[in-house]
């Protein structure tokens, strides 16, 4: 009998320590891809170029915007990955509200982000095929996906970086600096004003810090550990 609570017990730790370890890869692979694609992306776009429509892109330009909107799918579907994988990993029934305002902003995040694509690549369908575009025609995807990028998604991974540090803070699973860092990080991106160069770099980063120490460190399989009397 003994032993039959052992091994739930053992295997209760394994399932905590496979889910951290899966949100730290999935978060390091979207901050990987999140920022291969911004560089794409703006390197085709510049945005001090992008309302003007006597800038159009190279075809080399368009290949790699192609290449960008490839790419951010697989962005998308990481960060969902690290956002259930979190919910498993730090998740707890007294932080509820918390646990989930970070998923709701996480899958809010990916919405934005995906609809910024997709008018970014109507833009680059039209340009590739040669469409003739006004003024006009130019600046309405133009404003969208910079005002999707540097401010909607912006505002969404502000409250998913405040939410998580929060219940990381709470649970002590989560170290102090670590937890006043994604404060920061979520203050800047909630208050920032629209229009700061390089400003959607920053989740990403906060992101990379994150997923390095969950991986390294694993708070939440030596909590369970320790739960558990292991």
């Amino acid at each position: 009998m003994t032993s039959g609570a052992d091994d739930a017990r053992l295997k209760s730790v394994l399932a905590t320590l496979r889910t951290a370890r899966a949100a730290a890869v999935a978060g390091l692979l979207f901050a990987i891809l999140m920022t291969v694609i911004l560089i794409l992306f703006r390197s085709t776009f510049p945005i001090d170029q992008y309302l003007d429509a006597q800038s159009i892109p190279s075809a080399e330009a368009l290949s790699r915007g192609r290449l960008a909107l490839l790419l951010l799918p697989y962005a998308g579907i990481a960060f969902l990955w690290f956002t259930a994988a979190l919910n498993y990993h730090v998740g707890d029934h007294e932080y509820r509200l918390f646990t989930f305002v970070f998923i709701g902003s996480g899958i809010l995040f990916v919405g934005i982000v995906f609809v910024a694509g997709a008018f970014a690549s109507a833009e680059l369908r039209a340009l590739s095929e040669g469409i003739d575009l006004t003024d006009g025609i130019r600046i309405i995807p133009a404003v969208a996906v910079n005002e999707l990028l540097l401010g909607y998604s912006a505002r969404m991974a502000a409250v998913f970086c405040l939410s998580l540090s929060t219940v990381g803070r709470l649970r002590k699973i989560l170290p102090t600096w670590l937890s006043i860092l994604g404060t920061v990080t979520g203050l800047f991106l909630l208050l920032v004003p629209y229009g700061v160069a390089y400003v959607d770099y920053v989740f990403p980063v906060w992101v990379t810090a994150l997923s390095i120490y969950l991986l390294v460190k694993d708070p939440g399989g030596a909590a369970r550990k320790a739960e558990l009397g292991l």
